[in-house]
């Protein structure tokens, strides 16, 4: 419970409590601190996961991008990972402001991210030797300033 006498609506075990998402407490939240949960996330609105059910209905999670979404939405996205045989990292991105997904107080999303970030990383590797013995480094395009891919091998 918080001090305000609404329901927590955070996971059990999480080191920082989530702030009461009741607009009257939102707005006062925001108004105090540095650190401002968007305003389209009340308790009422709907988990821009999901979009089945509302914030409320379950236990959620504050994102350090300051988004706010159902705890086993942002679980399922992750654990799902890519969804063909081409590997691509979007998945972890917040569905809101295309930052990557991380939440310090929370280890269990935390170590899936971490293996996942160290996957990404190896990938990246093995894709840049993998270009650089093809030659694709030596490409036009890449010293071209007025090129999209202007320095991005």
């Amino acid at each position: 419970m918080h001090p305000c006498g609404h329901v927590c609506l955070g996971f059990f075990g999480e080191q920082n409590c989530l702030p009461c998402l009741e607009k009257d407490c939102l707005d006062k939240y925001n108004k105090e601190n540095q650190v401002k949960i968007p305003n389209d996330c009340t308790s009422d609105q709907y988990c821009h996961i999901c979009w089945s059910e509302e914030l409320a209905a379950k236990p959620c999670i504050w994102l350090d991008c300051q988004h706010v979404f159902h705890l086993d939405c942002i679980m399922k996205k992750v654990k799902g990972r890519w969804f063909s045989p081409r590997i691509v990292f979007g998945f972890l991105n917040c569905p809101e402001c295309k930052l990557k997904i991380s939440a310090a107080y929370c280890p269990e999303l935390t170590k899936e991210t971490t293996e996942i970030v160290a996957f990404e990383k190896l990938v990246m590797k093995k894709a840049l030797e993998r270009a650089k013995f093809e030659g694709i480094d030596k490409e036009e395009r890449l010293k071209d300033p007025a090129d999209y891919y202007y320095n991005k091998l």
